[in-house]
């Protein structure tokens, strides 16, 4: 509105609904198509699914972005320490299903997301892999505990024993928690009954 004492100027714009613009656009290691439009749903492009739809502004109008990509796609790989042991993560947007990495497992599963785009974190580990390892009293006696991510056997360690196992976890991974012992006598106890050591 241009308002004068000689003059009162109004002006109005109309956009016509439709697409603005399409653009192809990197999420994670992947291009996505995104399509900007006002006043109307795009159609999904074929072999894509939406991905996001956000509010944006083209040149002060409201707008809205509409991010495709395609299913079964792998948008970031990384290695990252689980425990004493480098693990292979995978963010993915939409499965199919679990996905396989050659010589690894499936550790862990979570609900995650790349720039704002929800997708699946995937965790791999090497079976039988030993992920932490201490050494702790038991009794008077030091022991060696263990925790391995799938183990295929019980671990063995020179002259100690295998003297329990539990179900633990390892940075939200489940493991197997190993107590090894040396066969030993643990704890000795004199009692005294009428005046004689027994």
């Amino acid at each position: 509105i241009d308002d004068t004492d000689s003059f009162r100027q109004v002006q109005e714009v109309y956009v016509e609904a439709g697409t603005l613009s399409e653009t192809l656009d990197n999420v994670g290691s992947q291009k996505a198509k995104v399509i900007e439009t006002i006043g109307a749903d795009p159609a999904t492009p074929t072999g894509y699914s939406l991905a996001s739809k956000q509010e944006s502004d083209f040149e002060g109008f409201q707008t809205n972005r509409y991010t495709f990509l395609k299913d079964n796609v792998e948008l970031s790989r990384s290695e990252d320490k689980v425990g004493s042991q480098l693990a292979i993560v995978t963010e993915v947007f939409k499965p199919a299903a679990d996905p396989t990495e050659s010589g690894y497992s499936v550790a862990r599963t979570e609900v995650s997301d790349v720039d704002g785009i929800p997708t699946k974190r995937f965790t791999f580990l090497k079976d039988n892999v030993e992920l932490s390892r201490s050494e702790d009293l038991v009794g008077s006696q030091l022991a060696i505990t263990t925790q391995v991510f799938n183990p295929t056997s019980d671990p063995t360690e020179a002259g100690y024993s295998l003297a329990r196992t539990e179900v633990s976890d390892v940075d939200g991974i489940p493991t197997k928690r190993f107590t090894l012992l040396r066969p030993s006598i643990l704890s000795l106890q004199q009692e005294f009954v009428g005046g004689a050591t027994t």
